[in-house]
């Protein structure tokens, strides 16, 4: 039994590993070709580290576009403020959002899946972190807190960061910068977790106690197993958590 749990928490760290599997076997085309794109007018001139992007370097990485398509290796990062993918090619810009039509986006370890979510009582598409693939999935986003929209009446006439426009068009979307002298905070962003079924589509987990109350079976087991690891509602906690239920549906 003591090997069975520590398999269980050692997949914490490869369950994103193996899905790069899923990246092959595809036709590699040009991405440019099958989905929304932007262009980046203007360039930063100032840096944000760690705040507009989980990792501020551009990365290798591929979009995966429907159930056979691939891009070529490209160089992007994440922006989780705009919500959106920047992709560098010598010395432009691009951008791709949650509705430009990718099934997901792969840079390195980092897998991001575009799905529908509510916030604020409105729901908007966006890029959620996949934590764990498979029948039962589990995702993660950082959400921006306050209100986006003072943020861009402020910036209206002080563009700090580029403009993109969508490509092949004169229409200027709207501005996504920053006035100068805003200062974002790390604690401005939360972390949210959701869990996805095929029966039941998207929720958040809230609680973790409550989370394991929505699942099928086995409560008491998965309530004693969250005890005695002291499992906690973050992304190690959940993925032990649920790797722990699907080990249990197997027998």
């Amino acid at each position: 039994m003591k090997a069975h749990l520590i398999g269980i928490f050692i997949c914490v760290s490869c369950t994103v590993l193996a899905q790069s599997k899923d990246v092959q076997n595809r036709e590699i085309v040009d991405y440019r070709s099958h989905i929304t794109y932007y262009k980046a007018i203007g360039k930063p001139q100032q840096h944000f580290a760690g705040l507009y992007y989980p990792d501020d370097q551009f990365k290798k990485g591929v979009i995966l576009i429907g159930n056979d398509l691939t891009s070529d290796t490209l160089m992007m990062r994440y922006h989780k403020l705009n919500d959106a993918i920047e992709i560098k090619s010598a010395d432009e810009v691009f951008e791709i959002r949650p509705t430009s039509g990718a099934s997901e986006i792969h840079i390195e370890k980092l897998v991001l899946v575009s799905e529908a979510f509510e916030f604020k009582g409105v729901t908007r598409f966006g890029f959620f972190e996949l934590l764990r693939r498979g029948q039962n999935e589990l995702l993660a986003k950082e959400i921006y807190k306050p209100d986006p929209g003072i943020m861009h009446d402020a910036a209206s006439s002080n563009h700090r960061m580029p403009i993109y426009v969508p490509v092949g068009s004169s229409y200027l979307s709207a501005a996504e910068s920053t006035p100068a002298g805003f200062k974002f905070l790390a604690e401005d962003f939360e972390q949210r977790f959701y869990f996805t079924t095929e029966n039941a589509g998207m929720s958040e987990v809230r609680k973790l106690k409550k989370f394991i109350n929505l699942l099928p079976g086995h409560h008491e087991e998965l309530l004693r197993f969250s005890k005695k690891n002291k499992l906690k509602k973050n992304r190690e906690g959940l993925v032990a958590l649920v790797n722990y239920y699907d080990s249990l549906n197997k027998y």
